[in-house]
């Protein structure tokens, strides 16, 4: 992938794919790509990806209901009417997942476990006060959750998608409790995640990362390919 758009685009389906719900569906525009989720996801039913340079020419910011905006682009968008930023992410890119460079912590004191059951799934969300695991998704072969233990305590949590047609994956929503960090947990979690990616023909990874996991990704072989400005449209009462 050579231009900007095209990873934009690789990204949204990606990460749609690991937030999927029953109504979830992408639209594709001159300026923009829209993922609509049918239904509110972790603070929006609706997010924009747009390029920088075509910020003014997109009609969602005439959009009334609550939505998000990520704009891409080297160059700090600023102040949008109507809106607050959120965090500035980065969208970062690794073009060969091999299996030999990762391995899978399935046993020891930093374990890695697949959450396969409701029971588990409702025990993760319920510690870590979040819908991390989607509790309809468990048995569907486009999406894994895990968490990671530290000597046998939660520690942690991962989930991966796999768009098996395109051998890409998707890294969300990867997370370790400030107790269990500087312990090396994340790395060996995204490992095993890789090493899972690569057991499914997965060649690609794709991934949002914040300011703090982004060093870790740059280890981990991926590189950054344009920063990510996440904006919130205000309510009402906010403008």
């Amino acid at each position: 992938m050579e231009n900007l758009q095209a990873y934009i685009e690789t990204f949204a389906n990606a990460w749609m794919e690991v937030r999927r719900k029953p109504n979830t569906h992408l639209e594709r525009k001159p300026h923009f790509i829209k993922v609509d989720f049918g239904e509110e996801v972790a603070g929006r039913r609706k997010e924009f990806f747009v390029v920088r340079d075509s910020i003014n020419k997109g009609d969602f910011l005439a959009d009334q209901e609550d939505h998000w905006v990520t704009v891409i682009g080297d160059e700090d968008p600023g102040e949008l009417v109507h809106y607050e930023q959120v965090v500035k992410e980065y969208l970062m890119y690794h073009s060969s997942i091999k299996s030999e460079d990762w391995n899978l912590f399935e046993n020891g004191d930093n374990s890695v476990k697949r959450i396969e059951t409701r029971t588990l799934a409702n025990k993760l969300n319920a510690y870590f006060d979040k819908d991390f695991a989607d509790r309809e998704r468990l048995e569907d072969s486009s999406v894994e959750y895990y968490v990671i233990y530290d000597n046998g305590q939660l520690a942690g949590h991962g989930r991966v998608s796999f768009l098996e047609g395109r051998n890409l994956c998707c890294l969300d929503n990867i997370f370790i409790d400030s107790k269990y960090r500087r312990k090396g947990l994340a790395k060996k979690l995204c490992s095993h995640l890789l090493a899972r990616a690569a057991e499914k023909s997965c060649s690609r990874c794709i991934l949002g990362a914040s300011q703090q996991g982004m060093p870790l990704y740059e280890k981990l072989g991926f590189a950054i390919i344009s920063p990510m400005y996440v904006f919130q449209r205000k309510t009402e009462e906010e403008k």
